[in-house]
């Protein structure tokens, strides 16, 4: 066998190493995330736990003009979670919406990013003197610049009906 031979068979192994080590599934990283909410109003709803609310920055009118939601997300048993829900408006364009809460009781301070995305978390509902949840009903106003609408109102209801 000559030193050539033998390099090789040397590389060889070396070779095979790498190969099994960068092709092998448990190495490499996989990402899953949760799907966003979608950009535009293909789904007006959604889920009571991944709500979106659809605006025309026309007339400012929503869809649906009343959304039942959920204060928390269901986990895999359908029992109520720690994770708040959070509510997503959508305008077909990207208008300048903003969000005006009558009450300030159901959700935190609206976050909208000035091209007509604007969310917001749901806060925890009270209980009463039995314990149990009490729905929530808030009216909120839909501003694009000068423009308002005439309201809309959101429902927030226990998990897990």
């Amino acid at each position: 066998m000559s030193v050539l031979d033998t390099r090789r068979f040397a590389l060889l192994p070396v070779i095979m190493v790498a190969l099994l080590t960068f092709s092998c599934p448990p190495y490499r990283k996989k990402i899953v995330l949760p799907p966003p909410p979608p950009d535009f109003c293909t789904d007006p709803s959604g889920p009571p736990w991944r709500p979106v609310i659809c605006v025309d920055e026309n007339n400012l009118t929503a869809d649906p003009k009343v959304s039942v939601d959920m204060d928390v997300e269901p986990d895999d048993n359908n029992n109520p979670s720690n994770r708040p829900v959070v509510i997503y408006w959508r305008t077909h364009h990207r208008a300048n919406l903003q969000l005006k809460f009558k009450d300030e009781s159901c959700v935190e301070t609206p976050n909208c990013n000035g091209q007509g995305h604007c969310s917001a978390q749901v806060k925890p509902l009270a209980l009463n003197q039995k314990g149990k949840k009490i729905v929530r009903r808030c009216t909120y106003e839909m501003l694009n610049g000068d423009k308002k609408d005439d309201e809309a109102d959101i429902v927030i209801t226990p998990c897990c009906w």
